[in-house]
């Protein structure tokens, strides 16, 4: 009989494995996380997972409630109107991605007045290994030109993500910015922003990282970030290590 309960467990916990692979993870309170807050404009930024509730709608209600309890444990009064702004960084490639970005499309064509998509498509940089680079100028020079060559324009994009967080509107802004599973492609703009505007090193901000995501983020996303670290120190003079190996 024990040999069978176990065995139960291990098809349930399977079962669920499956699942959560076809059809991607519901929104997660664990992954929805403030990054940053602007007292000057009341504005917010946060991170987080797909903001899709199991009946494969967008979980606008749902994501509000996490909002302002994220906001309440950092002692922020969160506002009772706001805009949201959805900054997916889906695959439209992937069939189960693309599905996700319609339903996400869907929700603010309904609801115009409720917020708005902003569509960033993030790959990380999978043959671009920094750590592969023996000569520091070429290293350097390198990533002094990367908004040249990132496809997924790192610099540009958080640069517009901080003068909207400063900027004040006629209500609050709250920007969320998300992947699938709220790890590795979010992981990867968060560690940069964590670095550029709140002070933190790279290897502190890859520990938060994976602290949220529960496990290490994708090399690729990692690499992605440890190009900005470089790219900060290089163009922009940060007082950045920026060396893993």
């Amino acid at each position: 009989k024990k040999m069978k309960v176990e065995s139960v467990v291990v098809l349930t916990v399977a079962l669920f494995a499956v699942i959560s692979v076809v059809f991607g993870e519901t929104l997660s309170y664990n992954k929805v996380q403030i990054i940053d807050y602007s007292a000057q404009t009341g504005n917010f930024l946060f991170r987080g997972n797909e903001p899709i509730n199991s009946s494969n709608e967008f979980a606008y209600e749902q994501l509000t409630s996490f909002f302002q309890q994220r906001a309440q444990e950092a002692n922020i009064t969160f506002p009772s109107s706001y805009y949201l702004v959805d900054i997916s960084f889906l695959n439209k490639l992937k069939t189960s991605e693309r599905k996700n970005l319609e339903t996400e499309s869907k929700f603010f064509a309904r609801n115009p007045r409720v917020g708005e998509l902003v569509h960033w498509m993030l790959m990380g940089t999978p043959v671009e290994d920094p750590n592969l680079y023996k000569n520091q100028t070429a290293l350097l020079e390198k990533a002094a030109d990367l908004p040249n060559w990132m496809h997924d324009k790192l610099p540009q994009g958080i640069l517009q993500v901080r003068s909207q967080l400063l900027t004040k509107g006629k209500q609050p802004i709250v920007m969320y910015a998300h992947c699938e599973g709220g790890a590795d492609r979010t992981g990867e703009f968060s560690a940069a922003y964590y670095m550029q505007y709140q002070n933190m090193t790279m290897a502190e901000a890859f520990q938060l990282d994976d602290q949220i995501a529960g496990r290490q983020i994708h090399l690729s996303e990692q690499w992605a970030a440890e190009w900005y670290c470089w790219y900060l120190a290089s163009a922009l003079d940060y007082d950045l290590t920026c060396q893993t190996s």
